[in-house]
């Protein structure tokens, strides 16, 4: 969008794709019959005659790849050593898919920081922006650094990065991939906009904002999105969005560019919020996106009925058959595929450091007096009282689980949300908006990992 000097690049949403059509098959229910009907009705609205093959392409496959660090190996020499069948990513120089037997997680270069595992059309935001060496750069929505990774590698150490993210455990996953990728010039911080805009006005040359969404688009990888979406939530996340991108707008230079995106079909998260910003910024205006095989014009009707909708990009998965999907250039997404390789390769495993029993074995009193209070956007504030340790030269830090099932079991990893807490307060901000965890626990741990008795919250 361009007005008076300022610019910002919209673009909406991209589908991210299931590996196998039948995963979520359960019983004789297809995919698609589990799909919520409401969601559907309004999909035959929007695509009329498309619907049909809209539908049919919940049977596309998953696309897998990587792409190249370039602070630490150029595309060329990377190409030379790589063990792994790869394909050229059209929309990026340093992308590239690779074939699922590869596993390039295993391999001792993605423990290097040679490559970064990311979706494909993940990797077209950060390609687009056209970040120069000397900018500053904000990420404001990053974890876990698929897109914030290429934004600094591509400062090539000059200017800075920040990277934001508003959950502390996953701004935990942020800084590790900040640090393997070896981005010095960067800066994370876990704050919520507004605290950002407030220190920092018109400070930054270019802002990607990847706004938490409803969703739509990931459907068809996780079922589990589908049965928690009803009707309210395109509408609680527009207003969200809404509140995001004030503050992303307040901290751009005059003359700066600002690119949003989302992974939902819903209209009001798309043209509509696109309308919120022409409406209240006249400064900002939309830039003209080049024009690509399966790429689909905003729809004035689905916002304020402004003409320039147009420019805005929609990216439907029946647009993008076969070898059309190659095609996705100018568009934003979520990180929902970066997500699922974190899962698969680091979150199934212990996350607490075994006890050093032979320094000592006596652990920590429980803390006390769980608090657990629904807040704003979704998240969830925890307060308790704080536990005490034998050894009176060690102030104990705070494990925090979350389940579903109540007690919650504080013997499985996977029911970590955060850890080394040294506060008695905590911000739960869920991954996943629409499968936040119910149920809380929080033990204390000291300075040789032994770890107390759990406290849980109210049922």
């Amino acid at each position: 969008m361009k007005l008076n000097g300022m610019s910002v690049v919209a673009g909406i949403p991209f589908l991210l794709y299931n590996a196998s059509k039948n995963k979520y098959c359960k019983g004789n229910k297809t995919m698609i019959e589990q799909l919520p009907k409401a969601f559907l009705e309004r999909m035959k609205t929007m695509l009329g005659k498309e619907y049909e093959d809209f539908l049919k392409s919940y049977e596309a496959p998953r696309q897998f790849g990587l792409r190249v660090n370039t602070l630490k190996i150029s595309v060329e020499e990377f190409l030379k050593q790589s063990p792994f069948h790869l394909t050229k990513v059209p929309w990026t120089e340093n992308g590239f898919y690779y074939e699922e037997a590869d596993r390039p997680a295993r391999h001792p270069y993605y423990a290097s920081g040679l490559y970064y595992l990311q979706e494909p059309s993940a990797m077209a935001p950060a390609a687009i922006l056209p970040v120069a060496p000397g900018d500053y750069v904000l990420d404001l929505c990053a974890a876990p650094g698929g897109k914030a990774t290429e934004l600094g590698a591509r400062l090539k150490g000059q200017g800075m990065l920040v990277a934001n993210e508003i959950s502390a455990s996953r701004a935990k996953a942020l800084l590790r991939n900040i640090e393997l990728c070896g981005i010095k010039n960067s800066f994370i911080t876990n704050e919520v906009p507004k605290n950002l805009a407030r220190v920092m006005p018109e400070f930054f040359d270019k802002v990607l904002v990847d706004a938490p969404c409803s969703g739509e688009g990931m459907f068809r990888k996780d079922m589990d999105v589908a049965k928690t979406w009803d009707e309210s939530r395109p509408e609680f996340f527009a207003n969200l969005q809404r509140e995001i991108v004030s503050n992303a707008i307040s901290m751009l230079k005059p003359g700066g560019l600002m690119l949003y995106s989302t992974c939902t079909f819903a209209p009001i998260e798309n043209e509509g919020t696109i309308s919120y910003i022409l409406e209240n910024f006249p400064e900002m205006e939309l830039l003209e996106i080049p024009a690509y095989e399966g790429f689909s014009e905003g729809n004035p009707e689905w916002g304020n009925g402004d003409e320039t909708l147009k420019r805005c990009v929609r990216i439907f998965p029946h647009k993008m058959a076969g070898e059309g999907h190659y095609r996705v250039k100018y568009l934003m997404d979520n990180t929902q595929g970066i997500y699922d390789e974190l899962i698969e390769n680091f979150y199934a495993y212990p996350a607490l450091q075994p006890p050093m029993t032979w320094l000592d074995n006596v652990p920590p009193s429980a803390p006390s007096a769980l608090k657990v209070t629904s807040i704003d956007n979704g998240y969830t504030e925890l307060n308790w009282q704080p536990a005490t340790d034998n050894d009176q030269r060690n102030k104990p830090m705070y494990v925090i689980y979350a389940s579903n099932e109540y007690p919650v079991d504080t013997k499985k990893a996977e029911n970590i949300v955060a850890q080394s807490i040294r506060e008695t307060s905590y911000i739960y901000a869920p991954i996943q908006p629409w499968n936040a965890k119910k149920y809380f626990a929080v033990t204390a741990i000291d300075r040789c990992g032994n770890e107390s008795a759990p406290i849980n919250g109210d049922k």
